[in-house]
């Protein structure tokens, strides 16, 4: 009986040793296990809070505190997740108002958007805070910039009606600018107008002075007159306009009649010299033979 004794304890002690050894190892793995989700959930935290966490882990090794920490991180994951939705939409906006008012990109940038353009997409408190404030803001100026447009635009349509009837106009504007290009272009015309009408208004009074010096009619004259009165260039581009349709007919009228008048001159001219040497008694001598073998 003493053998058998024997055996059953060595066999006890060699199950004992490979319980230790099974609790030792699940010790160790359960301890890395640990270590790994409390880094993971540090990392996650950071990047979602810009620091670690403060909350403190619950401790032990048992499985129920490692599903806790596990709940943890999944938790923050999906904050992550979520996060990352929104940074993406907010950044895929921040690209349309960049594009609506025609930002350079990256030149008219801040330091803030081109990292975030040129590195990975952050998920924090304060880059998504970033974000949707920068969006706001560009929002916000951009409704600015298009109510200036619209007024740009009333602006350069007034130029465009006053100076048609003349046909002239401002410079033309290109098609399918954004915002900004599209308010400084609109600005630059109505400024280049401004310049070129008031040199045409001066011309082309001018020109309608030295036209009734030789015309001297008496509705051309109160036309000159109504010019003279005018306040500014603007209204006498209005006079201008209000009688350009009956100052080029007759400016048309007046060229075709001169016309007429330098042809039919032109032509008495050539009766004239006709007519002069068909009288000269010398034509036949000129020709190399007599009048009556003529």
């Amino acid at each position: 009986a003493e053998p058998s004794e024997e055996v059953n304890l060595v066999q006890s002690a060699r199950q004992l040793e490979m319980s230790v050894a099974m609790l030792a190892s699940l010790r160790e793995d359960r301890t890395k296990e640990r270590t790994e989700l409390l880094a993971l959930i540090d990392a996650s935290h950071r990047r979602l809070h810009g620091t670690v966490a403060q909350e403190p882990p619950p401790p032990g090794l048992r499985a129920e505190v490692l599903e806790q920490l596990f709940s943890r991180l999944e938790r923050l994951e999906a904050s992550e997740a979520e996060r990352r939705a929104r940074a993406e939409e907010a950044l895929r906006r921040l690209q349309q108002l960049w594009a609506e008012l025609g930002m350079e990109v990256p030149g008219s940038l801040e330091p803030e958007e081109l990292a975030m353009m040129q590195g990975p997409l952050p998920v924090s408190d304060s880059a998504l805070a970033y974000l949707e404030s920068r969006c706001t803001k560009l929002a916000a100026w951009a409704e600015e910039l298009a109510e200036e447009d619209r007024r740009a635009k009333a602006v350069y349509e007034a130029w465009e009606e006053l100076l048609a009837p003349l046909a002239s106009s401002p410079p033309e504007i290109p098609a399918g600018l954004p915002l900004l290009p599209r308010v400084e272009a609109l600005r630059g015309a109505a400024v280049a107008a401004a310049e070129s009408s008031a040199e045409l208004a001066e011309r082309e009074v001018a020109a309608l002075r030295a036209f009734q010096d030789g015309v001297h009619l008496k509705r051309m004259a109160e036309v000159l007159q109504e010019a003279d009165a005018a306040e500014d260039f603007v209204a006498k581009l209005r006079v201008l306009g209000h009688y350009w349709e009956y100052i080029s007919a007759l400016r048309t009228e007046h060229k075709r009649i001169s016309e007429l008048v330098a042809a039919r001159e032109a032509l008495e001219a050539e009766m004239r010299d006709f007519d002069e040497e068909v009288s000269d008694p010398s034509r036949f001598k000129k020709r190399g033979y007599t009048g009556v073998q003529e």
